[in-house]
């Protein structure tokens, strides 16, 4: 399977140390998935909007290496459960939650909505002025039931609002990775032969 996602973020410069501040990329995804749904292989590839390569992390053979911290863990395989950033685990319950038809060209999509009111305002890193409530955006295709994007627009206390994400994926089963992108099994296990 082979995700392409597009992301960008409307957010305050910061500079703390220690903390990396989100910036827009391009990732490409490739996920091997037996027949009993189990990712065995997959490897991402995170590339800021100029085209340099930010972080490939590689899944294999019971073990996980990211290059930008140069750690290699072990990582059980495990079941591919569709690309939704959270949508089943944290708001389908959601009191909050509206669901709507609409359509984007020839498209129809699903849209869920969410919106998520903090008790009290609540500082964020990625913002100046503090958060009132996030509203959470999801829109599924409806004839191949697959995401196609997902918002989050932060509400803050001086009545601004913020595109804090806006992801744009598309989705393609039965897509092999290209030989440049297989080239990094055989470096991750170059390099945990080093170790």
């Amino acid at each position: 399977m082979y995700v392409k996602e597009y992301q960008k973020h409307d957010v305050d410069p910061i500079i703390i140390e220690g903390v990396i501040p989100l910036v827009d990329t391009n990732t490409d995804m490739w996920y091997y998935i037996n027949s009993s749904g189990i990712v065995e292989q997959s490897i991402t590839i995170q590339k800021t909007m100029d085209g340099k390569i930010a972080q490939v992390g590689i899944y294999s053979n019971g073990t996980l290496w990211n290059t930008s911290v140069d750690e290699i863990v072990p990582m059980e395989p495990f079941l591919f459960d569709g690309i939704h950033y959270g949508l089943p685990y944290y708001h389908l319950k959601s009191p909050d939650l509206k669901i709507s038809n609409n359509f984007q060209g020839k498209s129809e999509l699903m849209e869920f909505t969410i919106t998520v009111a903090e008790k009290e305002p609540v500082k964020m890193l990625d913002y100046s002025e503090v958060l009132v409530s996030l509203e959470h955006y999801y829109a599924f295709d409806v004839s191949t039931g697959f995401l196609v994007s997902k918002k989050t627009i932060a509400h803050l206390q001086d009545g601004t609002q913020r595109e804090l994400d806006n992801i744009q994926i598309e989705i393609k089963p039965g897509v092999n990775p290209p030989a440049d992108v297989l080239k990094y099994f055989e470096i991750k296990k170059n390099r945990e032969e080093q170790k």
